[in-house]
């Protein structure tokens, strides 16, 4: 008997890797992209209910309504566009049961990327405004809902019964 694992052992410890591997690299990307949300969201809060003031012109204050409605749009619009292409990347990685690794991290990163740039929209127009509210209000809908975009494994993971 060899000690070597047989070529279906085989592939399956190298599906066992690439499910780890894609699932670690997207708990950092959703790790880090909820960090700058809530950086963002702080420095909002701290320059909307403090004394901190930015300093910003007229022109750059007036910039601050066509941002804050700019997220929204993307927020209303852009968002449920980026479900549906992560639906469509899922369904194209969609091997028997379960789906790629690679597309289950790339589906991912387009939900995300959508969802950092509604906050980062909405940061920047509260800043822009000098209050945190109500143009900060998109970032904290966007943060909220990337919060419960925590890539879990499950799709990439056959069922046992």
């Amino acid at each position: 008997m060899s000690d070597e694992p047989s070529q279906s052992e085989q592939t399956a410890n190298d599906r066992v890797a690439a499910i780890n591997a894609a699932l670690r690299a997207s708990w950092v990307l959703w790790m880090g992209m909820t960090l700058a949300q809530l950086a963002m969201l702080v420095v909002v809060i701290v320059v909307g209910y403090s004394d901190v003031a930015v300093d910003v012109d007229e022109s750059m204050r007036a910039a601050a309504g066509p941002l804050a409605l700019f997220g929204g749009g993307l927020l209303l619009i852009g968002v449920p566009i980026a479900l549906w292409a992560r639906g469509e990347v899922f369904k194209r990685g969609w091997v028997g049961e379960v789906i790629r690794p690679g597309a289950f991290l790339f589906g991912n990163v387009i939900v995300w990327a959508m969802l950092e740039s509604v906050g980062l929209a909405g940061s920047v127009a509260a800043l822009l405004a000098g209050r945190a509210l109500p143009h900060g209000f998109v970032a904290v809908i966007a943060f909220a809902l990337t919060l419960f975009t925590w890539p879990g494994a499950g799709p990439m993971r056959p069922r046992r019964l």
